[in-house]
């Protein structure tokens, strides 16, 4: 419900906890698709995907969703060339 209410914080800090106290491959898929929605947890979103992989999650969509966020990351790794401050800005927050 948070996260379709778009309260990813909380929703993070909960998937968080979830993953610590019983470690199914489900909850870090999810944790990583929270992740995911912030620039800035790229690598901690990709990790939570491998976590997830290595745990038995067979659906394709969690590996094809990590493989989305490595390309993001090394997207955004490339030099940024002439983008202005504001294409820059759009980017990090998704708009």
């Amino acid at each position: 419900m948070l996260a379709a209410s778009e309260e990813y914080h909380l929703a993070i800090e909960l998937m968080r906890q979830a993953v610590r106290i019983d470690p199914r491959g489900e909850y870090y898929a999810f944790l990583g698709q929270l992740l995911a929605k912030n620039p800035l947890w790229l690598r901690f979103a990709a990790e939570n995907f491998d976590r997830a992989i290595e745990l038995g999650v067979a659906d394709p969509a969690v590996a094809a969703a990590r493989d989305a966020v490595r390309e993001q990351m090394a997207a955004s790794a490339a030099p940024d060339g002439d983008a202005t401050a504001g294409e820059k800005k759009r980017r990090f927050f998704g708009r």
